[in-house]
């Protein structure tokens, strides 16, 4: 009996997989060396995975095995110098850079195998370091800092330069603080070179804090689920659903994008990797209604990064918030529906205008799969989904015990169809590709790990706050604004998680110590932290489409073939809704389903009123930026259309009254010139 042929969801996972190479220029050992790199992949996933959730080895040793792993990985995956390693089509390489490519390569390996050792040497020696902590020996003190070194090596191939000189400033200043005269607002007294290493390699507070736990703890086996869907025809039913969907409507790929990035976004820990996955499947079908490739890249950018914010995983944010605020995960996953709704009917809106006023039609039904046939076939692929929401809700459940049962669920599935099942390629693709994924995240992780650990040392989270009350003039708006533009900046580059990260430790202090500032009534102060989080993670997370280091955008223009900076302009445009909405939540915390009164019914229903107006401001804010709505918009009505989309998203009544004016002036002169250049168009 001949085999099952691939279907094209796994020829365009292939493809997928081809495309993030060439973005993320990773390079591949052949032979022994790509088998010895599986197989530390797969030893590092499933010995952690296990020791988190059954084994008992302890943190003081598991971290610094999920480290050195990790480290080694980094070394073996990224090259000391990407433009030497990586040709061109337009720019060949020198032979010279060739022959010094090689060589630097194999010279990775041993200088993997020292920063791997740098942690191991916390595995082995756990015990011993406990019993002189506070008085290191010179092996201990030349460990730590060959260690920290080697890790900011690794953070800067993997990351970006940007991370690893942030986290080695933050090193520098607990350092030489002092030197910055009793007067200046961050003076603080130095740092013995002994005590920085003892806080950020042999304690708990810095390279092991919060973010690598959780690195461990949770995102390595979502980064594994997220594999594991793309390869078993999990992530391609998703898709075809999706087209399923919305593929008859107008704009109707456009719309798949968006739809299928939700999906699965939201599983996934990286943008980058979600507008790759999605993308090779979307935007061809976008650029083949007729989308401009700019405009196909950027709503597929923008709509992964949407994913990251998309309850219930929110890109593995969500389990962090989790340790971080010690709340329980069902609060921050009501949080996080009404916002990632708006960001997506946003999105929605904004690829139908488009289609509009580009007159592109839908794709015709005899070339779309039929929902219920595709249910009848393929139904079974809602099971890992079902499964997975059910035991994330359930309180009794371990979040980890929930990931790793949807995990075998999903395996059995694969079973069902000879093209998907998980034989041995195929899982050791899936144990690749989540080890190259950890690689960037982990170090983020350990580099966010040496920043909060500075930031703790030396006070600096309560003396930014003081700079930036002096900076607004101690207006909360002024202060939110400056706090935006400092997530924007910190996100640019950087994984979900460790985003999250870097953001919180940074800039949330901002928001929930900003002197004179009330909370809302009804507000518990663990809530208003949890306000201050949002805020913050969602300005990180929008810096992925974000010029000019927008990496979403320009990870989906390598699929669409388009210009990289007008695709990221596209995006940032696309997105700018998720730049007001975190405004609105934070003046109105109801928006994120906290403080709710639900036995009032007047507060109920200035509630419904002040969310009504909310996605109407959505929709204007689109309206207003496309210059489209009935008809294409004179300047003056894109204006009004914009200013009114603003106006009505901040919940006060002189606010949304001047808003819903000017919305309906703009509307209804549109409308009018919509029906006299195309009679019937309103109907």
């Amino acid at each position: 009996m001949p085999e099952e042929p691939a279907p094209a969801g796994a020829i365009a996972a292939q493809s997928a997989a081809d495309i993030e190479e060439k973005i993320l220029r990773f390079r591949k050992f052949p032979g022994p060396l790509g088998w010895l790199y599986s197989i530390v992949a797969a030893t590092m996933t499933v010995v952690v995975i296990y020791q988190v959730g059954w084994g008992g080895m302890t943190y003081a040793k598991l971290l610094p095995l999920f480290l050195g792993l990790s480290l080694l990985t980094v070394f073996y995956l990224f090259p000391a110098w990407k433009s030497w390693s990586f040709e061109r089509p337009d720019k060949p390489l020198a032979p010279w850079k060739k022959r010094a490519a090689w060589w630097l390569a194999w010279l990775d390996i041993p200088l993997g195998l020292v920063a791997a050792g740098c942690a191991f040497y916390l595995f082995y020696y756990a015990d011993d370091l406990v019993l002189r902590a506070g008085d290191p020996s010179r092996m201990d003190i030349v460990v730590a800092s060959t260690g920290l070194i080697l890790l900011a090596e690794a953070t800067r191939r993997s990351v970006g330069l940007p991370m690893a000189i942030l986290a080695a400033i933050f090193v520098i200043y607990a350092r030489n603080a002092h030197r910055l005269g009793a007067t200046h607002p961050l003076y603080v007294r130095s740092k013995r070179w002994e005590l920085i290493l003892e806080q950020l390699w042999f304690g708990n507070e810095g390279v092991f804090d919060i973010p690598v736990q959780v690195a461990a703890k949770y995102v390595l086996v979502f980064v594994l689920l997220g594999a594991v869907f793309k390869y078993s025809g999990v992530g391609e039913f998703f898709i075809n659903f999706a087209y399923a969907l919305t593929g008859h409507r107008r704009g109707g790929p456009a719309k798949t994008a968006v739809l299928a990035s939700a999906m699965m976004g939201t599983v996934s820990g990286s943008s980058i990797a979600n507008a790759v996955t999605t993308g090779a499947f979307t935007i061809p079908m976008m650029r083949r209604v007729g989308y401009r490739p700019e405009f196909a890249a950027a709503v597929e950018a923008s709509a992964s990064t949407g994913g990251q914010i998309m309850p219930p995983i929110m890109g593995a944010a969500a389990f962090v918030m989790v340790e971080f605020l010690a709340i329980p995960y069902r609060t921050i996953v009501l949080a996080g529906i009404i916002p990632a709704l708006c960001f997506f009917f946003g999105a929605w809106v904004m690829v139908h205008l488009e289609a509009k006023r580009r007159g592109l039609r839908s794709v015709p039904r005899s070339e779309l799969p039929r929902v219920r046939e595709l249910l009848k076939r393929d139904w079974y692929y809602l099971a890992p989904f079902v499964v997975l929401i059910g035991l994330l809700m359930d309180p009794t459940t371990d979040i980890l015990h929930a990931a790793v049962y949807t995990l075998g669920v999903t395996i059995l599935i694969s079973f069902i169809r000879p093209a998907t099942r998980l034989n041995l390629a195929r899982t050791r693709e899936v144990f690749d590709e989540t080890a190259r994924n950890m690689a960037g995240v982990t170090m983020a992780c350990a580099a966010a790990g040496v920043i909060g650990g500075m930031v703790k040392l030396t006070g600096f989270g309560s003396k930014i706050v003081f700079l930036v009350n002096d900076w607004s003039g101690g207006i909360f708006l002024i202060a939110l604004i400056l706090t935006m533009i400092a997530c924007l900046v910190l996100g640019m580059g950087l994984p979900t998680t460790a985003t999250y990260v870097l953001v919180v430790t940074l800039a949330a202090p901002i928001i929930v110590n900003f002197p004179g500032h009330q909370i809302p009534n009804g507000l518990s102060v663990l809530h208003w932290t949890l306000v201050a989080h949002m805020f913050v993670f969602f300005y990180g997370v929008v810096a992925d489409v974000t010029p000019p280091v927008a990496l979403s955008a320009y990870a989906a223009s390598g699929i669409a073939g388009s210009d990289q900076f007008k695709t990221g302009l596209e995006a940032f445009k696309i997105s700018t809704n998720k730049f007001l909405v975190p405004f609105a939540f934070v003046f109105q915390p109801a928006f994120l389903l906290l403080g709710m009164r639900w036995t009032d019914p007047l507060w109920i229903a200035e509630f419904l009123f002040d969310l009504t107006f909310l996605f109407a401001g959505v929709l204007y804010i689109h309206a207003g930026l496309s210059r489209f709505m009935y008809t294409h918009s004179r300047w003056w009505e894109a204006t009004f259309m914009f200013v009114a989309g603003v106006l009505m998203m901040f919940p006060t009544y002189t606010t949304t009254g001047i808003g819903a004016a000017l919305a309906i002036t703009a509307t209804l002169a549109n409308r009018r010139r919509g029906r006299a250049e195309s009679p019937g168009i309103a109907a």
